[in-house]
């Protein structure tokens, strides 16, 4: 086991992470705001925070997409790549971020991606780690009506550009073991 995987595995120990079924990936919560908002009729919490990790023993946070706003800040390791799919004026619009703390070369340690949005991030491969904070603007809840795991052929057809990044065959990878038939 390298140094840094080894660093990955006393991160997930120290901060009391568990594998995030469905999406991939380790979780384990910060703290959940004590105010509460009102959202399409439900009480939430106002906002909550995550710790979240990827590493090479789960290096894709495959396709999902949340209700509420999703700020991710990178802590340690990185860079991620961060692929975000969303409506913008009514037509589809599929962007590429790239999480890290190299600013000068387009790099952005924060990212915040608005509710509503599909999104999943990839280690790249020369990359052993990376430690995100969360937040998530109101609170998230496993709710269907809040959360959704997984696409399908109608998605990829709504997002793919083959003269792009975003190849029926990449989108797919995205979308891993939740691709729905």
């Amino acid at each position: 086991m390298s140094d840094v995987l080894t660093h990955s595995n006393k991160l997930i120990a120290e901060l009391g992470l568990v594998p995030l079924e469905g999406e991939s990936g380790y979780i384990g919560y910060i703290s959940t705001s004590h105010l509460v908002v009102e959202q399409d009729g439900q009480p939430l919490h106002a906002n909550d925070s995550i710790y979240y990790l990827l590493n090479r023993e789960r290096p894709i946070n495959f396709l999902h997409w949340l209700a509420p706003d999703d700020t991710h800040i990178l802590l340690d390791g990185g860079p991620v790549h961060y692929y975000e799919f969303r409506e913008v004026d009514g037509k589809p619009h599929a962007c590429h971020h790239l999480v890290g703390r190299n600013i000068l070369k387009g790099e952005r340690p924060v990212l915040m991606i608005p509710g509503g949005s599909w999104k999943a991030l990839v280690l790249p491969v020369d990359v052993e780690y990376a430690l995100l904070a969360t937040i998530l603007t109101p609170q998230w809840t496993d709710n269907p009506s809040r959360l959704k795991i997984g696409a399908g052929q109608e998605f990829i057809d709504r997002y793919q550009n083959p003269d792009n990044w975003a190849t029926p065959a990449f989108l797919e990878k995205l979308i891993g073991p939740n691709f729905k038939r």
